[in-house]
């Protein structure tokens, strides 16, 4: 296998660097010589742990500095990173989710590290709305990639292991006082997971919508199951929804969430095409 180093800016290094005083520099990783996997280049100091992603470049490790990865031999996760405007120092990261021990890192369209949040994820945990104050501001609009890493073998100072999720996303610089109205510019997302009911139902996970909307349910042939009658207020997130089926499921099948924007709306109407629409197959037990 060929060498590659994952992008990381002369830059970013001096950044995060302290003249006179060993600093962490988990922001760059590259990758290992023999079994490909990426190494964290770091010094001798322990970063703090992170809350939700405004920290400084550095890698914290597990207790006492023990590796909690290395036994799980599927290492799973994903990352939701809905297009966003922002002020072009910071990216919100929707939804993070992972089965075992990992950080997250960003890059622009070019590949280059715009961002370390020193944030460790524990295996099994799942962690939303994460605002990550990037290292260098973004002037226009910009691909934006989220990669979230495996710590197959990690330390206090090192998390080493391949990518297991991506996620690429606009990110749209916009000053304050003269963004665009949101109804120009309609946004959102859905995670809707595979999942087991007794078909009278199903669970959406997470609803993000930068616009008035609402959502519905279809089944498998397209034909409209559900209109829980929920409406979302402009900016507004909100998590496990439990939605009663009008037509209850009777069979397997995959079923579809659409959110839909109000571009029209009134007291008993939401008129406006689907922003974000999204599959799951629903087990019926």
């Amino acid at each position: 296998m060929s060498n590659e180093t994952l992008p990381c800016s002369r830059r970013s290094l001096l950044k995060i660097g302290v003249v006179g005083s060993p600093t962490l520099t988990a922001g760059c990783l590259r990758l290992d010589e023999s079994d490909g996997s990426s190494t964290a280049e770091g010094g001798t100091g322990t970063g703090p742990e992170s809350g939700n992603g405004t920290g400084t470049s550095s890698d914290t490790g597990g207790e006492n500095g023990t590796s909690t990865g290395t036994a799980v031999q599927d290492p799973t996760g994903s990352v939701v990173l809905a297009d966003q405007e922002t002020d072009g120092s910071s990216v919100t990261v929707a939804e993070v989710e992972t089965n075992v021990e990992a950080i997250i890192q960003v890059y622009d369209g070019n590949g280059e590290f715009l961002a370390n949040p020193g944030i460790r994820f524990e295996p099994g945990e799942t962690r939303r709305d994460i605002s990550i104050q990037l290292e260098s501001s973004l002037s226009a609009a910009t691909e934006v990639t989220v990669k979230l890493f495996w710590c197959e073998e990690a330390g206090p100072n090192t998390c080493n292991g391949p990518p297991i999720a991506s996620e690429t996303a606009t990110v749209s610089p916009v000053s304050t006082g003269t963004a665009r109205a949101s109804e120009t510019s309609p946004s959102g997302s859905i995670v809707f997971r595979d999942q087991e009911t007794d078909g009278t139902y199903v669970t959406v996970a997470e609803v993000q919508t930068n616009v008035e909307a609402i959502i519905q349910v279809y089944d498998g042939n397209g034909d409209f199951i559900a209109n829980p009658g929920i409406r979302f207020q402009s900016g507004e997130t909100r998590n496990d929804l439990e939605i009663e089926l009008g037509t209850a499921l009777s069979a397997t099948q995959a079923a579809s969430v659409k959110l839909f924007w109000c571009e029209e709306a009134g007291p008993n109407t939401c008129n406006g095409p689907t922003i974000a629409r999204e599959t799951a197959t629903v087990t019926v037990e």
